[in-house]
């Protein structure tokens, strides 16, 4: 992947505050081992785009991965990196909103960090806007399994109005 440039962003239209644009990127079918290829789109909240947020544990900052972006090299946490690969569909593009991708989070630029700032200040509807919220907790464990029959369990007992107690 070295041979690729770098991938730049597309600075937001100068109204995107107040039209509540945003970027999605368009995760490209492929199989699970192929590199992670995506492109990036604007959309307008106010066009109520189909999309799904991803909710991610960041990780390891300074361990990095490399995924093609708009056909450039980006590099990005290897947690988003991992649940790109896990949500990566065969067949099917599928458009996703991840913070660290849609959002230039260069800290160098002072137009970045304006532009951070405004779609930081959107979260809150991106994720309202979002046909689904994906939440990704990182690869599972041995004992993965114990928090997700938790997590059913507390589900189970909400529909059922139960109240679920905690000894420690």
């Amino acid at each position: 992947m070295d041979t690729f440039s770098v991938f730049r962003y597309t600075p937001l239209p100068p109204n995107a505050s107040v039209q509540k644009v945003i970027r999605v990127i368009d995760l490209l079918p492929d199989q699970p081992s192929s590199v992670i290829k995506c492109n990036i789109q604007l959309v307008s909240l106010h066009q109520n785009p189909a999309y799904e947020a991803l909710s991610y544990c960041w990780g390891n900052a300074t361990v990095k991965l490399p995924i093609l972006c708009n056909g450039a090299k980006l590099e990005i946490t290897a947690s988003l990196h991992s649940a790109l690969r896990q949500l990566r569909d065969k067949s099917r593009t599928r458009r996703i909103w991840a913070d660290a991708i849609c959002i230039n989070q260069s800290l160098s630029d002072p137009k970045a960090v304006e532009e951070r700032t405004q779609q930081v200040q959107l979260m809150r509807h991106i994720y309202q806007n979002a046909k689904q919220v994906l939440i990704w907790l990182g690869e599972a464990h041995s004992d993965s399994h114990l928090t997700i029959g938790l997590l059913k369990r507390i589900v189970e007992a909400k529909k059922n109005k139960m109240y679920v107690v905690f000894k420690t």
